[in-house]
């Protein structure tokens, strides 16, 4: 609860702990964002550049009053030295296409996020929609300069957020093997003529 009101988050619809192990511990996470930022204020220190990831559960209330869950993956890349927040985007819309690669997934799309503003991460012009095959899977975006200051020393701090339900698939696929064309194009072609 402490660094969410440092963030200036408040969740809600969060389940609540019966017992918790510290006043400060009585929610369970609904999105793992939060945490990720609180390692990489813990790492500030330890180097100017460094990315972190997390795969895990989320838990959360429905407009029904229903309990829910499901599986989040989250990663931050932070740079304190250089980069610009634009470079900060590229480099996790990049993590976010290799990992769509490896996974065998085609027809990643990234929209500009306008409207959305639950949580103080997302900052219009700063935060992407990800969607594969027209459904949404995620979000990408970079930390408004104002939260930034509050997680890292300097720099940019970029986020992404997907659901990793929206993308199952084979775990393994099978590689696709194409056929080297019959006749090869070639980058240059000569003619001479000689008497």
């Amino acid at each position: 609860d402490d660094w969410l009101e440092v963030l200036g988050y408040a969740p809600t619809g969060t389940l609540r702990v019966l017992n918790p192990s510290a006043p400060t511990r009585g929610q369970l996470r609904n999105t793992l964002v939060p945490n990720l930022l609180a390692a990489a204020h813990q790492n500030r220190n330890a180097a100017e550049r460094f990315r972190l990831y997390e795969l895990g559960r989320t838990f959360w209330l429905d407009a029904a009053g229903e309990k829910c869950e499901s599986n989040e993956l989250v990663g931050v890349i932070v740079d304190q030295a250089s980069a610009t927040a634009e470079e900060a985007l590229r480099a996790a819309r990049s993590a976010i296409e290799d990992v769509a690669q490896a996974a065998g997934l085609a027809g990643l799309h990234f929209t500009p996020e306008l409207s959305r503003a639950e949580a103080p991460w997302f900052e219009p012009g700063r935060t992407l929609a990800v969607s594969l095959a027209g459904a949404p899977v995620g979000h990408l975006g970079v930390l408004p300069d104002s939260l930034a200051a509050r997680c890292v020393n300097a720099g940019q701090v970029a986020w992404f957020c997907l659901s990793p339900a929206a993308w199952e698939g084979e775990a393994f696929p099978a590689p696709r093997y194409v056929a080297p064309p019959t006749f090869p194009g070639s980058w240059q072609d000569f003619t001479f003529t000689h008497p």
